[in-house]
């Protein structure tokens, strides 16, 4: 009788342990998939966090065009400092305008990722950033950008290149002109800075994903 008994307990412990297991399993697989799909789930602007480029701002972005770029000189996340002059002695620069906290740069960063993977290796790509080296970095690591950052905390740099919101992308050729200054980023934005850095570098144009972009040129948030 007292082994029947101690047989029946211990394959109750048996099952108890089983069933327990697999509810611990079944927690952690829900909170992987949960983990995984915020992660993978794309940054979608809507409603008010949205800003469309204002025709204003097409004006204001036209008079740049084959404007000597302002100098400057400023710290990068890679720690090296850089002077604009110098390095459009070797070829094409671009410049992308982020501003700390704006979810529009968040979501335009891996469209201009996609055209530093692309011509990255003829061109020197910058992000002009609203804050400290410090704060450039974070942003960089926790967004993923693939080319160095630039650390603009008095916005002189914004200013001097009339980048009224942030997502302003600035291309400027060989010599220290710039070519082209956009208020945002489209696919039809995308497709162009595609075509001109193709030409600006002598490359064949590389074929870039930007299906997912905005159809309408969006620019970010105002400094």
């Amino acid at each position: 009788m007292m082994e029947f008994l101690m047989s029946k307990h211990m394959t109750l412990c048996f099952g108890l342990f089983f069933a327990g297991f697999g509810l611990v399993y079944a927690c952690s697989r829900m909170r992987y998939e949960w983990s995984a799909r915020s992660v993978s789930a794309p940054n979608v602007l809507e409603g008010p966090q949205r800003h469309l480029v204002r025709p204003e701002m097409l004006i204001a972005t036209a008079k740049m065009t084959d404007v000597v770029a302002p100098a400057f000189r400023a710290q990068a996340t890679d720690d090296s400092y850089y002077d604009i002059a110098e390095l459009t002695g070797d070829g094409p620069v671009v410049l992308v305008f982020i501003k700390e906290g704006c979810p529009c740069s968040l979501a335009a960063q891996p469209f201009f990722n996609l055209l530093f993977d692309a011509y990255g290796k003829h061109a020197r790509f910058f992000g002009v950033f609203d804050g400290s080296v410090s704060k450039a970095k974070k942003w960089a690591m926790q967004n993923q950008a693939a080319f160095p950052l630039l650390s603009d905390p008095d916005l002189r740099t914004v200013h001097e290149y009339k980048a009224e919101n942030s997502a302003y992308v600035a291309l400027i050729a060989k010599g220290g002109t710039i070519k082209k200054l956009w208020p945002g980023y489209s696919v039809e934005m995308l497709a162009d800075a595609s075509a001109r850095l193709a030409r600006l570098t002598g490359v064949i144009a590389k074929p870039i994903d930007v299906s997912a972009a905005p159809t309408e040129i969006t620019t970010g948030c105002p400094y």
